[in-house]
């Protein structure tokens, strides 16, 4: 006689699935209010982002701005959105932490 693999109940799944839907429509509607801030030059350069990585906001202090080097504000530019975009990636890993595959309680073979 062959041994079958266990065949998980499809109403099992099916409730797991639901779950994890709604949990990752909660996570995301909890980005779209959420704002993250990211900086450099010590706070000089500031960006404001949602969760969702929608910019809402750049400040910048005008003791960096200097039209013989544009370039160096750039700099602070590009380093205040990617720390921003860092902060919002961290957050979603955390957000969505338990809700990876391995969730799924391992019917998928694993």
């Amino acid at each position: 006689m062959t041994d079958l693999p266990d065949i998980p109940d499809m109403n099992i799944l099916l409730a797991q699935a639901m779950e994890m839907q709604q949990k990752l429509m909660e996570a995301q509607e909890a980005a779209t209010y959420t704002t993250i801030e990211g900086v450099s030059g010590g706070g000089m350069v500031r960006v404001v982002v949602s969760g969702t990585m929608q910019f809402r906001k750049f400040v910048i202090d005008p003791k960096v701005v200097d039209a013989s080097d544009v370039a160096m504000l750039e700099d602070l530019l590009l380093a205040a959105v990617n720390d921003a975009a860092s902060k919002v990636a961290a957050q979603t890993e955390e957000r969505m932490g338990g809700l990876g595959m391995g969730a799924m309680g391992g019917f998928l073979g694993s």
